[in-house]
């Protein structure tokens, strides 16, 4: 498997266009985008429509944050689902640990359950 240089741009539907256009304009065309907010998957995906590659046979596209439309777009999104829920609660015990004990006592990461939700948006890659 080979990475190709990443785009970068706003966390937007415009934003995951553009930065899918300069990925695909790459030679080799990548197999597979993944975008950091599914927002920006659904312009990757238009992207890769209007250029004619279907996904996921020519094309894997994965999102994160799992947004309440994902599931019902036409090509139903593969995407990480956060705990949005259990990261707010999370934040405030850090934050009342700051307050109430200093920042001494406050882990320098923490990581929270999430899950892939492999959808229609993801395949194996094209032979």
């Amino acid at each position: 498997m080979k990475c190709l240089p990443s785009a970068h741009g706003e966390l937007s539907i415009e934003a995951g266009r553009l930065a899918a256009e300069q990925l695909l304009a790459q030679d080799p065309r990548p197999t597979a985008i993944f975008c950091t907010k599914d927002e920006m998957e659904v312009g990757a995906l238009e992207c890769a429509r209007t250029r004619g590659l279907a996904v996921p046979h020519d094309l894997s596209i994965v999102g994160f944050d799992d947004i309440p439309m994902a599931q019902y777009m036409s090509t139903a999104l593969t995407t990480v689902s956060q705990p949005m829920g259990n990261i707010g609660e999370t934040s405030v015990t850090l934050l009342l640990d700051i307050i109430m004990k200093g920042t001494g006592s406050v882990p320098s990461s923490v990581v929270l359950p999430h899950r892939l939700s492999v959808r229609a948006s993801t395949g194996p890659p094209p032979s």
